[in-house]
């Protein structure tokens, strides 16, 4: 229960009603200026969009993937979930949230997809990014 109130919370509405339509589901890196690119991940259509913020350490995929309800990690009293066998599953958060209006989760720099050599941008400069990303 704490994970779904966990998942809840880090679902943040950045993105206002707006007429401008959007591509279909797009998954790659995106050149945000200044030779910066993140790996976005956005489903669905519509508006608001929501803006999947991950925290230290997370990443887009994780937002699409479920732990199977036969991993034995779903019973251990440890949190180890980077030992799961995580599945790409259509009841994950994103796509869920991508039936009812548009989602994107980003890689936060140097995590995962984000491009090789690619820099940290500074704690002020990572507003204005998550800002270009959004269109």
């Amino acid at each position: 229960m704490k994970a779904l109130f966990g998942l809840v919370f880090a679902l943040i509405v950045v993105v206002g009603c707006t007429s401008k339509p959007h591509d279909a589901d797009v998954a790659g890196l995106v050149d945000i200026g200044d030779g910066l690119k993140l790996y976005l991940n956005c489903q669905g259509s519509g508006s608001p969009t929501v803006f999947i913020i991950p925290g230290k350490g997370s990443y887009a995929e994780v937002w699409n993937v479920i732990v199977p309800a036969d991993d034995p990690i779903r019973s251990s009293p440890y949190d180890i979930i980077g030992q799961a066998n995580l599945v790409p599953s259509p009841t994950a958060t994103q796509p869920t949230v991508a039936k009812t209006t548009r989602v994107c989760a980003y890689d936060r720099p140097n995590t995962r997809q984000d491009g090789p050599g690619r820099s940290t941008p500074s704690r002020n400069r990572t507003p204005s990014s998550r800002t270009s990303m959004m269109w």
